[in-house]
C-alpha cells in the first residue's frame, strides 16, 4: 500500500472513531473560561481582544496563540459548539498525519509508521484533548512540536538552515499555545543521540554543536517555565518533597497502564495518597526495568522513544503539584507519541516483517478505537460527562461541585442539593462548598441559605472574590445596599468584569445613587461595547428616568448585539413615548407574530391604537 493510501485510512478511521464529537456541547468545566463566558473571547477577533491576549494571561496561562484561535472560532461560527468541536478534530487529524510522516522519515518503514499514528490517533486518552474545548491548546501545541520536528529533520540530515530557524519558529509559536513544550529541546537532543546519530563518540570534538545550535530554543523554554511558574496559582504547592516523588512515580505507574490498558477514564481522578506508595514503587521499577533492558542491548531507536516518553511527563508528573488530580489523561497527549514510536521501533526490530505483528495490532487498534468512540459520546455534555465521573471515582469534590452548579445554572436545584451536601461532607474545611451550599438552599426559597452564604465568606475572604453567589441572593433580596461593597471589592480584583460593573450600576440606581450608577454604565458600555447586558441595562435605567430618547440609541444597539423579545419590546416602548409610534406598532406587531400570548406587547400595541 503507498503512503498516499495510509494517509487515507488513517484519516478515515480516526475520523470514524472521533465523530460523536461533532454532536457535543460545551461542558461547565473550563470551556466557560475559555470560550462562551469568556467576555475578550465572545466577542470574536478584535484589535483590542488580541492586544489583550497578548499583554496579559489569561486563566493562569500565558497562550495568546491558543486565546486568538477560539476568537477566530467565535468570529467563524459564533458560539455554535458543534463546529468548534469540528475545529478540534481537524487539528487532530492534522496531527496524525504530520506524526505519519515523521516516523516515515526516520524509520523509512510505511507500515510501522501508519501504526504509530494509528496507535496515537484513536487511542482513548487522547479522547479529552479533542472532545474538550478548553483542549484547543494542547492540540495547536501538538501540531506545533510536528511541524518543529519536520523542520529539525531536514536539518538534522541534510543541514539545510531554514529547517533549524523553522524548528526554533514553531517552538516559539508552540510555548504560545501551551508550555507544555518546555522539554522539546531535550528531546531533539534524544533525537540527535538515538536517531541522528550527532552525538556519536567518535565526533567527540563536535558534542557541543547540537547543544550550541538550541541555545535559542534554552532561552525560549526558560523563559516560558520561569513565566509559568510565575503566572501559575501557588495554593496547592505545599506538599513534602518525599510526598511529591511519591506522587512522580505513581503518576508515571498509572499512565502507563491507562497507556497499553486503559480503562474507565474519567476527566479529573481526585487527588489522594491512598495506594501511592505501592503505585510509586511499581513505577520505580517498572521505568527502571525497561531503561536497563534498552541500555543493555543498545536499543537506540526504542531508547530514544522511552527517554521522549518519560522527559515530556516530566514538567506534568506532579514534581509541581499542579491542582487536585492524581493523574490526568490529556498530560500524556504528546509524551505518548514517544512510546508508541519506541514500541513500534522495537517491535519492527524484532520480529521484522512478521504478519502476526499486523494481526495483533489491528485488533489491539479495534479495541482502543472502540473505547475511544465510547468515551467521546460521554463528553456529550456536563450532565453525562460528570456523572459518570463520579460514578467511576470516589470523594471527587471538583466533579461534583461542577455537577451541582451544571444543574443549579438550569433552575434544577433540588437535583444539585444532595452533591452540593456530599461536597461538604467531603471537604468540610471548604469555605467554596458552604457558599454554593447556601446558595442552592436560598434558591429553594430556604431564607438560611444567606446566612451560610455569609459564614462561608466570612471563613474565607477569597470566596468573596470567587463567587456572585451572594450578590446574586442581596440583589434578588432587595438588599442592594449588601451587595454594593462586594461588588466593588470583586471589581478592584477584577476591573475588567463587565457582568459586575452593570450589577453594581443596578444596585446603585436601587439605592437613588443615579449619578454613579450612569457613571458605572457608560464605564461599562466604554470597557466592552460587544456586551449586551451593558447596553441593555443601560437602556432600560434611562427609560425609567424619562430619557426615552438616550435610550432608543442603547435599545438599538443591544438589539445589533443579540436580537431579544426584552430589547425589542423596550426598544417599542421608548419609541412610543417620543411619539414615534408607527415604529413602535411595528416593532409590536413582529413581537405578536412571534408570539401570539405575549400580553405586554399587545396591552401597549391596544394602547398605541386607542390614542390613534
Amino acid at each position: 500500500m503507498t503512503a498516499s493510501r495510509y494517509r487515507l485510512v488513517l484519516l478515515v478511521l480516526v475520523t470514524a472513531v472521533y465523530l460523536p464529537v461533532l454532536q457535543n456541547g460545551f461542558v461547565h468545566f473550563d470551556d466557560g473560561d475559555y470560550v462562551f463566558a469568556n467576555p475578550v473571547v465572545a466577542q470574536g477577533l478584535t484589535w483590542h481582544g488580541v492586544i489583550q491576549v497578548w499583554r496579559e494571561p489569561m486563566i493562569d496561562n500565558y497562550h495568546p496563540l491558543t486565546m486568538m484561535s477560539h476568537m477566530i472560532d467565535v468570529t467563524l461560527f459564533g458560539m455554535n459548539p458543534k463546529l468548534h468541536h469540528a475545529v478540534s478534530l481537524c487539528l487532530h487529524l492534522c496531527l496524525v498525519v504530520l506524526l505519519f510522516a515523521f516516523v516515515r522519515r526516520i524509520i523509512s518503514d510505511d507500515r510501522i509508521s501508519f501504526f504509530v499514528a494509528l496507535l496515537f490517533g484513536v487511542h482513548p486518552l487522547n479522547v479529552e484533548n479533542v472532545a474538550w474545548i478548553a483542549e484547543r491548546k494542547s492540540l495547536l501545541c501538538g501540531l506545533m512540536m510536528l511541524l518543529c520536528l519536520l523542520a529539525y529533520h531536514s536539518w538534522a540530515t541534510r543541514k539545510v538552515r531554514s529547517g533549524l530557524v523553522l524548528a526554533h519558529l514553531a517552538l516559539a509559536a508552540g510555548l504560545l499555545c501551551k508550555s507544555m513544550l518546555v522539554t522539546l529541546p531535550f528531546v531533539l537532543l534524544v533525537l540527535d543521540a538515538g536517531v541522528y546519530g550527532r552525538l556519536d563518540r567518535l565526533q567527540r570534538h563536535l558534542w557541543k554543536m547540537p547543544v550550541i545550535e538550541k541555545s535559542g530554543m534554552f532561552v525560549m523554554v526558560g523563559g516560558m517555565a520561569l513565566l509559568t511558574a510565575l503566572i501559575q496559582p501557588t495554593q496547592h504547592v505545599s506538599r513534602p518533597v518525599v510526598e511529591r516523588m511519591q506522587h512522580v512515580w505513581a503518576s508515571y505507574a498509572i499512565n502507563l497502564k491507562q497507556l497499553l490498558a486503559p480503562g474507565h477514564l474519567t476527566v479529573l481522578y481526585p487527588y489522594t495518597t491512598e495506594h501511592m506508595l505501592a503505585y510509586a514503587l511499581i513505577g520505580f521499577f517498572v521505568i527502571g526495568l525497561v531503561s536497563l533492558f534498552l541500555w543493555h542491548r543498545r536499543l537506540l531507536q526504542p531508547a530514544t522513544g522511552w527517554l521522549w516518553y518519560l522527559g515530556m511527563l516530566v514538567p506534568v508528573s506532579g514534581i509541581v503539584p499542579l491542582g487536585y488530580h492524581l493523574v490526568t489523561d490529556r498530560y500524556a497527549y504528546l509524551p505518548m507519541i514517544g512510546f508508541w514510536f519506541g514500541l513500534m521501533a522495537f517491535v519492527n526490530r524484532r520480529w521484522p516483517q512478521a504478519k502476526w505483528i499486523t494481526v495483533v495490532t489491528c485488533i489491539y487498534v479495534a479495541v482502543l478505537g472502540t473505547q475511544a468512540h465510547r468515551q467521546a459520546k460521554r463528553w456529550r455534555n456536563s450532565e453525562t460527562l460528570f456523572t459518570y465521573t463520579l460514578k467511576h471515582t470516589q470523594r471527587n469534590f471538583v466533579v461534583a461541585m461542577n455537577l451541582a452548579q451544571t444543574r443549579m445554572n438550569e433552575g434544577r436545584f433540588r437535583d444539585a442539593l444532595p452533591l452540593l451536601e456530599d461536597a461538604r461532607q467531603w471537604a468540610p474545611e471548604s469555605a467554596r462548598a458552604e457558599l454554593h451550599l447556601g446558595w442552592c438552599k436560598f434558591g429553594l426559597g430556604d431564607a438560611t441559605g444567606i446566612e451560610e452564604m455569609e459564614s462561608a465568606v466570612r471563613r474565607n475572604a477569597l470566596v468573596e472574590h470567587g463567587s456572585q453567589y451572594l450578590v446574586d441572593a442581596y440583589m434578588a433580596s432587595d438588599r442592594f445596599e449588601d451587595a454594593c461593597p462586594i461588588l466593588e471589592s470583586l471589581l478592584a480584583e477584577a476591573p475588567g468584569q463587565t457582568d459586575l460593573r452593570v450589577k453594581l450600576a443596578i444596585c446603585q440606581a436601587h439605592l437613588g445613587r443615579n449619578d454613579e450608577a450612569e457613571r458605572t454604565f457608560q464605564k461599562a458600555v466604554e470597557l466592552d461595547p460587544a456586551s449586551y447586558d451593558a447596553h441593555f441595562n443601560y437602556a432600560v435605567w434611562l427609560s425609567m428616568e424619562n430619557r426615552s430618547s438616550t435610550a432608543i440609541d442603547f435599545y438599538r444597539k443591544s438589539l445589533e448585539l443579540r436580537d431579544t423579545r426584552e430589547a425589542r419590546y423596550g426598544l417599542a416602548k421608548a419609541l412610543a413615548e417620543v411619539g414615534n409610534r408607527e415604529a413602535a406598532t411595528a416593532l409590536l406587531r413582529h413581537l405578536l407574530l412571534l408570539d401570539p400570548s405575549d400580553r405586554a406587547a399587545r396591552r401597549l400595541l391596544c394602547e398605541l391604537d386607542e390614542e390613534r
